[in-house]
């Protein structure tokens, strides 16, 4: 008996289970950014708590579920991409008005969410990466896989190329007898890498108090994080895992037809 049938044409079961799991991955994650200062998210010795279970909890979660969760849930947006605008096939509005529509609205409530609710939202990178991707949906398969790794590559390329400048710059800065501008450049890179104390309790102040407080303290984490880790990083992520999404849901892995 197949295990995916759509009810009443709506719902494909299998994408809803991967989904949920995705979701729920995501959020072991976003705990730690809800809770504690940003910073922490990617360094435990940051808000303390980063020995014994917390370390190994902290560890744990970044090995499993940092990135993957993330990369699962927007290969489903790619696939859902597709999804929506085979149905939207011979209609009104059709599939392209019906497509831009979604990401207006969905560019909208991310950015509302993004500073009144939560500064680690997606939905504006997502919003953005499928005004891209819509194109390119009917492309061969085997293309569209090809451009999904393609941009990957390229994006774990230009990380490495940086992390090889940053150790270059440490190097520099080490050196006996190194110059005042080598040291100055580190000292302004290790504050990026390792932020002072004074801004965790800052931003824990913030979130503790009023309203305004809050919106504050949310907003600063959620501009530079849109202006710095959006455009150069999410985004370009984004739309090499979409593609790939697409080509997985036209194979028909997520429905259960590979």
């Amino acid at each position: 008996m197949p295990t995916d049938q759509p009810t009443g044409g709506e719902r494909h079961l299998s994408i809803d289970a991967v989904r949920g799991f995705a979701v729920l991955g995501i959020l072991l994650m976003n705990i730690v950014g809800m809770g504690l200062p940003a910073f922490a998210y990617i360094n435990p010795v940051y808000a303390g708590g980063h020995q014994g279970a917390d370390l190994w909890t902290w560890a744990i979660n970044n090995v499993l579920t940092d990135g993957k969760m993330r990369g699962l849930f927007t290969m489903l947006f790619g696939a859902s991409t597709i999804l929506i605008a085979q149905r939207a096939e011979g209609g009104v509005p059709g599939p392209w008005r019906t497509h831009y529509s979604r990401m207006f609205w969905l560019l909208v409530i991310g950015m509302l969410h993004a500073y009144l609710f939560w500064f680690g939202d997606i939905l504006v990178c997502y919003a953005l990466a499928g005004l891209v991707i819509f194109p390119f949906r009917k492309l061969d398969v085997r293309v569209q896989f090809a451009i999904g790794g393609a941009i990957l590559a390229a994006l774990f390329g230009f990380h490495l190329f940086e992390t090889s400048q940053i150790l270059a710059i440490h190097d520099a800065a080490m050196a006996p007898g190194a110059p005042e501008s080598a040291l100055q450049a580190w000292r302004e890179i290790a504050q990026l890498i390792d932020p002072p104390a004074a801004q965790a309790a800052e931003q824990i102040a913030g979130f503790r108090g009023g309203f305004m407080e809050a919106l504050q303290a949310r907003s600063t984490v959620a501009m530079i994080l849109q202006t710095t880790l959006l455009p150069t990083d999410e985004i370009p992520e984004a739309i090499g895992q979409m593609f790939i999404g697409m080509a997985l849901f036209r194979t028909g892995f997520f429905t259960l037809g590979w």
